[in-house]
């Protein structure tokens, strides 16, 4: 939902029409924008694969400072409103409701531990998704390069490969990964 998220909140940014988001059970999903140029086409585009693992950056930031209830409300919170204006399949809705319950819940048992096991989890998750996708991405883009979603959407408008593009992603999460470890478990980074 973060990566379809960076798709909406990009269209917005650029006063762009974002439509509704579509979220599956294999963990992907669809934003559909009504775009107005080619250059906001190539932004909104850009700005999925990014968003998750600079959000896990901020979360765990968000931890480490010990707001792991503001982190829980937060992401909470933006299901919410992601639900409300843009989620309309039945399982991008019944994932979202779930999703939302048990935070929900966690938040009205006010039990700091299970608060920040979830927070914890959320963000490792989250993490590990913005890394894997990238990987998958690369997979597709280097055997099926039209069927490579974002990264082929670049490549029509920048006439970069969809593999080039996809590689760029997955440089980027890359990075923010090792930068999470680095600075938030620096014990790992010695290693």
């Amino acid at each position: 939902m973060v990566h379809e998220g960076g798709h909406v909140l990009m269209a917005l940014l650029l006063r762009d029409n974002p439509k509704q988001v579509s979220l599956f059970q294999d963990t992907s999903g669809i934003a559909t924008v009504e775009s107005s140029s080619r250059w906001k086409t190539l932004l909104v585009a850009l700005s999925g694969y990014p968003l998750p693992a600079l959000t896990s950056f901020l979360c765990f930031w968000l931890l480490q400072q010990g707001h792991a209830v503001a982190c829980v409300w937060g992401v909470t919170i933006v299901t919410g409103l992601f639900l409300l204006c843009y989620i309309r399949n039945a399982f991008g809705i019944l994932w979202s409701l779930s999703f939302m319950a048990l935070h929900i819940f966690l938040l009205y048992k006010k039990s700091l531990f299970w608060i920040e096991i979830l927070a914890q989890t959320d963000t490792f998750v989250l993490l590990a998704d913005a890394l894997l996708s990238c990987m998958i991405l690369v997979r597709i883009a280097l055997q099926h390069p039209k069927q490579s979603g974002d990264a082929y959407n670049i490549s029509r408008i920048t006439h970069l490969p969809s593999l080039f593009v996809a590689l760029i992603f997955l440089s980027f999460n890359a990075f923010v990964c090792y930068c999470c470890i680095r600075r938030f478990f620096p014990a790992f980074a010695s290693c």
